[in-house]
């Protein structure tokens, strides 16, 4: 019994790990492109850029609810459903939109200025920033354990800054 419940975690951190690994390549790769591409000399246009990252993301949700609603509960279920009209519109998505549009287009900018290692921490540092606002927000209650991996956080994004 004990063993199985080994296995299980083993096998549970492996799969963890494996998509950190995996999301971790994907966006020092995506990083990596859109840096290569946000040159004076290449495609200097930050904003259409951030057009072309929100109209895939927008593109790839709408597929992947026609294929799997089940991921979508608050729109497919019944029980769970939200109702979509122009307070939630006007009040919670346009603001949530308008704050993603300009981050976008605020990092595009960001490649014609600074370093891949440095926006790459920048970008993970967002969980900070999320984290800090959530508490003063007291959407979270403070956690010892996460303050800590916090505080990694914002070291290792020290450590990037040097010559930046």
């Amino acid at each position: 019994m004990l063993e199985l419940v080994r296995d299980e975690t083993v096998a549970r951190v492996a799969v963890v790990s494996g998509l950190a690994i995996a999301y971790m390549a994907i966006s020092t790769g995506l990083l990596g492109f859109n840096k290569y591409l946000m040159h004076v000399d290449r495609f200097p246009f930050a904003i259409f850029l951030g057009l072309l990252h929100m109209s895939a993301s927008f593109g790839f949700n709408a597929v992947l609810f026609w294929l799997s609603p089940k991921f979508f509960p608050s729109l497919s279920d019944p029980e769970q459903n939200v109702s979509i009209d122009s307070g939630l519109v006007l009040n919670v998505l346009l603001p949530i939109a308008g704050c993603f549009a300009a981050q976008l287009v605020l990092s595009n900018v960001a490649f014609m200025h600074s370093s891949i290692a440095f926006l790459q921490m920048m970008k993970e540092s967002n969980v900070v920033v999320v984290y800090l606002i959530s508490l003063a927000l007291a959407l979270e209650k403070f956690d010892r354990r996460r303050a800590t991996v916090l505080v990694f956080i914002l070291g290792a994004t020290a450590l990037t800054i040097h010559g930046e």
